[in-house]
């Protein structure tokens, strides 16, 4: 699985095969609490994914969720110790709305449903949640347009104040409300509620859980916010007759509202539920049961559970292993790769499901995106994926210790991977600074097969009559055939097209320094492959690295002073200061790249041979006023290449080399994300000389072994 840590040191996704490049941790991570139960390990084994949560990392999280059975309508209800109990269910697959039971504003009341929903609107474009009730009171309907909802009174008073502000009721209703009734049944607790409601009071249907298997119903009253406007209530109600008392919240319950979804003829229950533990539970019908989750636009098997977690609505997919597994793979590893690339990414992702901890995000053992693993539910399910999980039923990845197998001693592997190593895999050391004995630099030269797979195009580095040198794809360069007198291939642009640094057009190096016109002649320097997850550069002036490495002063000197047992770079100087981070994630982040498998060249640094045998070392040499002068055959003096800010050197056998006048800096390097286990473009490799899944995992995780399959 990819390392977390801050959203902003995600490698760039561009063109993605891969459906996750790769995440990094701040800080050292070490494995966490060892399981050698592997054997307990089932495709039906239980996991719980938060989908929508407000975590210690982020938050995901909406007022209201909306939920709908796929295929034929879903069934509402609690889990317990004797399973699912269904309190309600519907054959409609129009979603379903469900929130906290908390405070919220009632912004107007209307007699009809247009002036309600301009009301509405005019909520939303303040930023704020909005709903519309349909609620009777003595045989009239009403319109009622509400915002919501809200853990804390206080909270409630500040929307309130907002709500205000923009000409709007701002009544705060809560969850204070009264029982005047119980039924076995939910239409007879409604016709209660609709005789209540004859006589002007707002009522409900409340659905229980129980202890045993038939169902409770009960008849609610009111949306007082407090005790006092209740206690108000219950005389009120009492005064027509009617017996109520104050609720106890102490089993788990769901509320029934009225809601208006598009428009006036168009209404489903609004479902409200107890906002700190209680779970409510989303079953789909049908074979096999999906449910849709409206606000991400993604279905999933299994179970949607919506409670409230830190104050905020949450929402955990509840399901079976595999179940779960199929929705990870096609977004770790593209539909269509070889299948044993696919099995080895099945295996890599069961192993590190169930080594998390239940409550690692406190209500779930994973969430959906790349701080654990992606996923994406049932939407997201392919047949080769799928089968790829199934024909991997059970098996994790187990590491010994280098005792024989199943000697006790048995571990499940931390089966980290990324997109590509860049020919080489990390060793631990160089990610997070401690060892880990099955995380070990390995060779990864299959990476390599990402740039025929992706068919990354090619860029000339081309001279032009003007002094400029960059790069321009090669579709829009025709060679001739004949070389200049210093061996340099010529050309001729057939289109007009960017002139560019590196070859590349990513957002992080693809600026344009120059437009190249149709009919201009150019010489060619040099053939690469577009910039790429197996190989790439990064180009920065000496402002840029000060401003990139945040010091104080223009970067006139940058080397590489320690690299670790893959060649991932430890530590480096720049202008003499020592720069050594605690962990490779660390230094990716400082240097905004891919990958810390890179080399440093300095464009500004080289040497030139003068008169007399004497040498000039630039740009030491620039710093004590010495300026390069070109002297033409007539005796006329002018800078070097004019006004570029690079030209082109030759050297004594040969060869040439593009330099600057100012110092600046080109990383060259190769690999997308940290690096550590499986390369996921050398599984695709590896598969593709007919390597089998177990294979890939042990070649990338050292003295492993695969379980059973079950």
């Amino acid at each position: 699985m990819p390392i977390k840590g801050s959203k902003n040191l995600k490698s760039k996704c561009r063109k993605l095969t891969v459906g996750v490049l790769s995440v990094m941790i701040a800080g050292v991570m070490v494995p966490g609490t060892w399981l050698s139960q592997a054997q307990a390990v089932s495709g039906s084994t239980p996991i719980r994914v938060a989908l929508s949560i407000n975590g210690p990392k982020y938050n995901n999280t909406y007022d209201t969720v909306n939920l709908a059975g796929k295929l034929g309508g879903l069934q509402i209800g609690f889990n317990g110790a004797n399973g699912f109990q269904s309190v309600y269910e519907t054959t409609s697959t129009l979603p379903i709305p469900s929130s906290l039971d908390n405070f919220f504003i009632i912004a107007g009341e209307y007699s009809n449903w247009p002036e309600a929903l301009t009301m509405a609107q005019k909520l939303k474009g303040a930023g704020l949640s909005e709903n519309i009730f349909i609620e009777t009171r003595a045989g009239k309907k009403i319109y009622q347009t509400v915002s919501g909802y809200y853990e804390t009174l206080e909270e409630a008073e500040r929307v309130a104040a907002t709500i205000r502000g923009l000409g709007l009721g701002n009544k705060i209703a809560g969850w204070y409300r009264l029982q005047a009734g119980s039924h076995a049944t939910f239409q007879t607790a409604q016709q209660q509620v609709d005789a209540i409601r004859g006589k002007g009071f707002d009522a409900y249907v409340s659905a229980r859980q129980t202890a045993v298997g038939a169902n409770s119903y009960e008849v609610w009253v009111g949306n007082a916010a407090s005790a006092a406007e209740r206690d108000a209530l219950k005389a009120s109600l009492a005064a027509q007759g009617i017996s109520a008392s104050p609720i106890s919240y102490a089993a788990n319950y769901v509320l029934f509202k009225q809601d208006g979804i598009t428009d006036e003829h168009t209404s489903t229950y609004h479902l409200f539920s107890e906002s700190t533990k209680q779970e409510l539970v989303f079953q789909g019908k049908g074979n096999p049961g999906i449910l849709r989750f409206e606000e991400k636009g993604l279905s999933y098997r299994g179970q949607l559970i919506v409670r409230g977690y830190n104050q905020r609505l949450a929402v955990v997919n509840h399901l079976p292993l595999d179940d779960y597994l199929k929705g990870v793979v096609p977004r770790e590893m593209s539909t269509g790769w070889p299948l044993e690339a696919l099995k080895a990414q099945a295996v890599a992702a069961r192993s590190y499901a169930v080594r998390q901890s239940p409550d690692k995000w406190g209500i779930a053992q994973v969430d959906d995106t790349t701080w654990d693993q992606a996923y994406g539910g049932y939407t997201w399910e392919y047949d080769d994926t799928n089968q790829a999980v199934v024909n991997t039923r059970g098996q994790v990845l187990m590491y010994n210790n280098g005792t024989p197998a199943n000697s006790g001693d048995d571990q499940i592997v931390s089966t980290f991977f990324s997109a590509s190593h860049g020919g080489r895999s990390a060793d631990s050391s160089e990610v997070w600074g401690n060892p880990v004995p099955y995380l070990k630099s390995v060779d990864s030269h299959w990476d390599s097969v990402s740039v025929q797979v992706r068919k990354e195009p090619d860029w000339y580095r081309a001279m032009f009559a003007s002094g400029m040198i960059g790069y321009v794809r090669n579709d829009f360069v025709s060679l001739t055939g004949k070389k200049n007198s210093i061996g340099l291939a010529e050309g001729t642009i057939v289109e007009d097209c960017n002139i560019r640094p590196l070859p590349d057009v990513s957002r992080l190096t693809g600026r344009v320094i120059g437009t190249a016109r149709e009919g201009e002649r150019v010489l060619i320097l040099e053939k690469r492959t577009e910039y790429n997850q197996f190989a790439w550069m990064r180009g920065f002036s000496s402002a840029e690295m000060q401003q990139q490495l945040g010091l104080s002063s223009p970067v006139n000197s940058l080397l590489v002073t320690e690299a670790g047992p893959s060649g991932r770079v430890r530590a480096v100087s720049a202008n003499g200061q020592a720069i050594r981070p605690a962990t490779g994630d660390e230094m990716r982040a400082i240097f905004g790249v891919d990958n810390t498998l890179f080399t440093i060249e300095e464009t500004g640094k080289f040497t030139v041979l003068g008169a007399g045998g004497r040498t000039s070392q630039f740009p030491d040499a620039k710093r004590q006023v010495q300026n390069l002068q070109a002297i033409s055959g007539t005796g006329t003096v002018s800078p070097v290449n004019g006004t570029s800010d690079s030209f082109l050197i030759l050297g004594a056998g040969g060869g040439n080399r593009v330099v600057t006048k100012e110092p600046a800096y080109i990383l060259w390097g190769g690999g997308d994300g940290h690096g550590l286990g499986m390369s996921q473009w050398g599984a695709y490799g590896m598969a593709q000389e007919g390597y089998t899944y177990d294979k890939i995992l042990t070649h990338y995780f050292v003295n492993t072994y695969l379980t059973p399959l079950q």
